[in-house]
């Protein structure tokens, strides 16, 4: 696939930089994803042409995304840019921490990927930047502190295997505390993985009427735990391959993994938490003085442009966060689920509690 227009959007974005620095929200209102990014005289198409040619460099990219992702958008980008990407993948906290060490001379230049919540301990790392797609986004995805971009939606779904469930219901948080389920129950590390953590968050943040403080919610975590019969999986992808393998029978995991078994016909089924789902994202950011700031800027143009959104939504197993962007048949509509909102700087700040605690009542209850 070509974008077309990338290339405008290359030559919108030397246009205005500098003048976008705040984040403000605009209604959900479905806009043309083709207005206010370009000119569509001759000139200023030629101009982009021009643009285009003369990008080039280089671009360092550090990424918690997927293979997939990232097989496909890094050659995409260097073909239509001529930017030349030098890449490094791992875990979010790892390439957080390394953007941290790095800080006094920086040596990446975009964090591509990572929940957002992960990001604000390290908000003092990156650069201020708002996307020309900004206006585009989705209501409620648009630039973060004047510094992340959101690149798409990735929420909390229950994922079982459709050989070993049986008769038994899982369309809830309650459901997973059924006796037959004792042991059968795939719930990856809360000290090594986000995923695990943000479950174990949002039962005990929901089953305590969204409040952080009492007892109630850490008592349905007690009783969870319980179900799990002492085992972890190490990483969330442990975690939901083993439900797809028939090696476990249910697991929370995020949309988009659910979303690639989907496609791939495995033999699972999904469910949205009756109890609500409290939306995510992921971002990207610029780093602060990095050495190749105007390619990063282009690169956060790319990732947010109409085609790559498309991208996310029928290839990337994922929710893109621009209005009007494509999605896969299979995927649930939004609109279908009921979604809670709670302040992302809250599982934030809660992180550390929220794993201490979970440790003591697993090492209590076994």
């Amino acid at each position: 696939m070509k974008l077309k227009k990338f290339a405008s959007l290359v030559m919108a974005a030397s246009m205005v930089l500098g003048t976008l620095s705040g984040c403000g929200s605009t209604s959900g209102t479905a806009k043309s994803s083709e207005a206010g990014s370009a000119d569509t005289t001759a000139e200023s198409l030629q101009e982009s042409k021009e643009s285009k040619e003369k990008s080039g460099g280089n671009l360092v990219v550090y990424s918690a995304c997927n293979d997939q992702i990232l097989n496909t958008l890094i050659p995409l980008f260097e073909e239509e840019t001529g930017i030349k990407v030098e890449l490094l993948a791992g875990g979010t906290s790892e390439m957080l921490k390394r953007i941290q060490s790095e800080s006094v001379n920086p040596y990446c230049d975009v964090m591509l990927g990572g929940t957002e919540s992960m990001f604000y301990d390290f908000m003092d790392y990156f650069e201020e930047y708002t996307s020309v797609n900004d206006e585009f986004m989705l209501d409620g995805h648009h630039c973060v502190q004047g510094k992340l971009t959101p690149i798409n939606m990735d929420s909390a779904v229950i994922m079982w295997n459709k050989n070993l469930i049986g008769d038994i219901q899982v369309n809830s948080y309650k459901d997973f505390l059924n006796p037959e389920l004792k042991g059968k129950i795939a719930l990856p590390d809360p000290a090594s993985s986000g995923n695990g953590v943000s479950t174990i968050a949002d039962m005990a943040w929901i089953y305590n009427d969204h409040e952080w403080e009492g007892e109630a919610g850490w008592n349905f975590v007690t009783d969870f735990i319980k179900q799990l019969d002492g085992k972890v999986a190490a990483s969330s992808g442990n975690a939901h391959k083993s439900v797809a393998d028939g090696e476990n029978t249910v697991t929370v995991t995020y949309e988009g993994a659910a979303f690639a078994y989907l496609k791939d016909g495995a033999d699972v089924a999904i469910s949205y938490p009756s109890e609500g789902v409290i939306p995510g994202q992921a971002v990207s950011a610029i780093i602060k003085d990095c050495k190749n700031q105007e390619n990063a800027k282009i690169f956060i143009d790319f990732v947010t442009s109409a085609e790559v959104q498309d991208l996310f939504g029928t290839e990337f197993m994922s929710r893109p966060v621009r209005e009007g962007a494509k999605v896969a048949d299979f995927i649930p509509d939004a609109d279908s689920i009921t979604y809670i909102e709670r302040d992302p700087n809250e599982i934030a700040e809660h992180k550390a509690e929220v794993i201490d605690t979970f440790n003591e009542i697993f090492a209590e209850v076994q």
